[in-house]
């Protein structure tokens, strides 16, 4: 079989080298563009994974569509498979391949999207897997399933100490089998993802990721050798339906508001475990106060969250203060949640300090000195934007501010790229 196999990140990389290892399968591999990153005033070129590895390893590869398009109409290749691509794929470059395949990971219809893995952790979900399914020419990740793995336990997959056997799977609606994993690259399932996308997040998400990826290559060896695509397929597994997943079913995009605390909308638990499973990127805002051609006024500025817990004491705050309130309660900096439960964050690091603090540091020198105030709150950057524009008649407008408070509400337009012919 002839395949042109659309990938991006290490992710895809296991999924190819397994490939590559099959009798009777050619490879020919689409890559997307090369990147030019942002970091502190300074750019640099980022060469996607993929790219690198088949530069490395002598295997055939494009980084436009175009190069292969008299290839795809005149009937080279028989399937199209995708993993970790995210291009919408149209039916105009459908429509010349016999087969097409893309393996997603998660349990569809569960968490749909770009960010399945990150979503997963964030929302603090019990159970994960990896699904093949068709390419659906009109909605991402909607297409008929061919093949899904039973529900894998996270916390299995996140423990060091935990050893990769067995993983069951049903295919052509009902039947069950068995994939036999021989885990004898621990040095990768356990290494540190360097990719862009995932340096927010510590080591959880790279152990996560890294075993559905080794999962993956032998799922999808599976896949080919037993031939499962010419097997029924089917919209939804019974298996799946009664596990207590929770919402969105659609797995949003991770950006940099991704990791805002909401004080208000996300239950302690949320908030406990994003802070703990991300690399010191959780953050909330408090006003700033500052002089302005003999003025006093304030902006927002970011106040980032490390090691966190639920404080299990008697609350301290009366019921009437708002919720994000935070004070120094017994050298401890606590803050009001949801439900009047209580977290305790151990470490803070203002923004533009080098390092994390101690609340005593925070509460008594840095908050004291930064804020000039006594209105102790986290807010998110939606209310502080609805405080100021409430307040226009009586406060003088200021760009400093609104660079700050506009910077991420501003309408973006729709960026899902697509691949097409």
């Amino acid at each position: 079989m002839r395949i042109l196999y659309c990938g991006s990140d290490e992710f895809s990389i296991k999924v190819l080298q397994s490939l590559m290892n099959q009798k009777n399968i050619q490879v020919e591999v689409l890559g997307p563009s090369n990147k030019i990153l942002k970091e502190k005033r300074e750019s640099s070129i980022y060469v996607p994974s993929i790219v690198r590895y088949c530069n490395n390893n002598n295997i055939p590869y494009v980084q436009s569509i175009d190069v292969l398009k008299d290839k795809i109409i005149n009937k080279k290749y028989d399937a199209l498979v995708a993993v970790s691509f995210n291009k919408f794929i149209k039916a105009s470059l459908l429509n010349y391949f016999t087969y097409n395949f893309n393996l997603h990971p998660s349990l569809l219809p569960f968490y749909k999207g770009s960010s399945p893995i990150q979503r997963s952790l964030i929302n603090n979900e019990k159970y994960i897997g990896i699904t093949i399914q068709a390419i659906d020419s009109e909605k991402f990740d909607n297409g008929k399933i061919y093949m899904q793995t039973k529900p894998l336990l996270v916390s299995d997959l996140t423990n060091k100490n935990y050893m990769l056997s067995n993983v069951e799977y049903v295919y052509d609606k009902n039947k069950t089998d068995e994939i036999c994993l021989n885990e004898d690259d621990r040095d990768y399932r356990f290494s540190k993802i360097m990719e862009p996308n995932s340096k927010k997040f510590n080591y959880k998400y790279d152990y996560l990721r890294n075993s559905l990826a080794m999962i993956s290559g032998d799922l999808m060896k599976e896949f080919f050798s037993k031939q499962i695509y010419n097997c029924h397929t089917t919209n939804t597994n019974d298996f799946i339906q009664y596990l207590p997943f929770k919402q969105p079913f659609f797995a949003k995009k991770i950006n940099n508001s991704t990791f805002q605390l909401n004080w208000l909308k996300e239950s302690i638990s949320t908030l406990v475990n994003k802070v703990n499973i991300t690399d010191d990127c959780c953050y909330s805002y408090v006003k700033e106060i500052y002089t302005k051609n003999d003025m006093t006024l304030w902006r927002p500025r970011k106040v980032f969250f490390r090691n966190v817990n639920i404080f299990r004491d008697s609350s301290p705050f009366l019921i009437e203060e708002k919720v994000g309130s935070f004070r120094l309660f017994n050298n401890n900096l606590l803050v009001k949640c949801a439900n009047n439960q209580v977290l305790q964050v151990n470490e803070l690091k203002p923004e533009g300090a080098k390092t994390f603090i101690t609340p005593q540091e925070f509460f008594l020198t840095k908050f004291k000195k930064l804020y000039k105030h006594q209105i102790y709150l986290f807010n998110t950057i939606k209310e502080i934007r609805e405080e100021y524009e409430n307040n226009l008649s009586k406060i003088q407008i200021d760009k400093t501010i609104e660079a700050i408070i506009y910077e991420n509400s501003k309408k973006k337009k729709n960026c899902v790229e697509t691949l097409h012919i």
